[in-house]
């Protein structure tokens, strides 16, 4: 799929983008890849928490998480491929970066034996415009627990409180096209605006 989305999408990507940045792509259009999408704007979170899916039928209630990043297994030692890891990635930290040429390049490397917190370098209006951050997530650690992170909380947002929720972030200007920042969303934002 990585090769797919790579031929595929030359000619809509600016083509000079490193294996990590592609897989930061991938993952924010939708395509299924170890990275688990985070944000550091709290407004932007809450969006998503409330966002309105066009197929649902009824509205259940959302979920938002809150995390420190640093606070990633604090007694336990972390290190992959001979160094040390503390704190969080840039798209270009070693760690990262090898767990991720397994991935692209079809490598026999290990993955480490940690979920990784990286921040991306904002090369994509999109994953600017969401503050974007990511956890990899590597091979018998899908998913992030207090005992992995103990600053974990998760707030519980009620269906029935969403749509007031939405207008009040569409008052601060937290809208689909301030989130995704391409045409069709300021059309869809536009319409919601003069109530088309």
């Amino acid at each position: 799929m990585m090769s797919d989305f790579r031929i595929l999408s030359s000619s809509i990507r600016r083509g000079s983008e490193t294996d990590e940045e592609l897989y930061f792509l991938q993952q924010h259009y939708r395509m299924p890849t170890r990275l688990l999408d985070w944000t550091t704007n709290p407004l932007a979170a809450l969006f998503f928490a409330v966002e309105k899916e066009e197929k649902e039928e009824e509205e259940e209630d959302g979920e938002l998480f809150m995390m420190d990043a640093w606070r990633f297994e604090p007694n336990a030692e972390r290190k992959a491929y001979g160094r040390d890891f503390l704190g969080v990635a840039d798209a270009g930290h070693p760690v990262f970066r090898r767990a991720l040429y397994r991935i692209s390049q079809w490598s026999k490397d290990p993955f480490p034996d940690f979920i990784v917190p990286i921040r991306p370098h904002n090369f994509d209006v999109r994953i600017n415009l969401q503050r974007s951050f990511f956890t990899f997530h590597v091979p018998g650690q899908p998913e992030i627990t207090e005992t992995i992170n103990p600053s974990l909380i998760r707030f519980n947002v009620m269906k029935n409180a969403k749509e007031q929720i939405r207008k009040e972030l569409d008052m601060l200007g937290i809208d689909a096209f301030r989130i995704y920042g391409d045409l069709e969303n300021l059309a869809v934002t536009l319409c919601k605006t003069h109530d088309v």
